[in-house]
């Protein structure tokens, strides 16, 4: 699949401190909407693994959502996620 030529930079400047509300309090559903969007970008840019674990949060937080189940997985995917971007920050190889 070919990327857009600025998938890199962008991806790097919109996610280089992870998602931090996922560290935090699942406000009005920001959680999901937040997983959302950074899975639509996963499925765009070819991060399969990380496309997989926010498909997986995703259901979590589906009626009837069990928010204390769900928080750990919060927290491994902004982990997860500060490390791709790390990874893409220093490998100019990728595109």
């Amino acid at each position: 699949m070919a990327r857009p030529a600025h998938w890199r930079p962008r991806f790097i400047g919109e996610y280089r401190r992870g998602i931090p509300a996922l560290l935090g309090v699942n406000a009005g559903g920001q959680w999901l909407a937040l997983s959302h969007s950074l899975r639509g970008a996963c499925a765009t840019l070819g991060l399969v693994q990380l496309q997989q674990s926010t498909d997986a949060f995703e259901r979590k937080l589906l009626p009837p959502a069990d928010l204390a189940e769900a928080a750990p997985l919060a927290r491994q995917i902004h982990q997860a996620l500060l490390s791709m971007v790390a990874h893409l920050a220093r490998d100019p190889g990728l595109n």
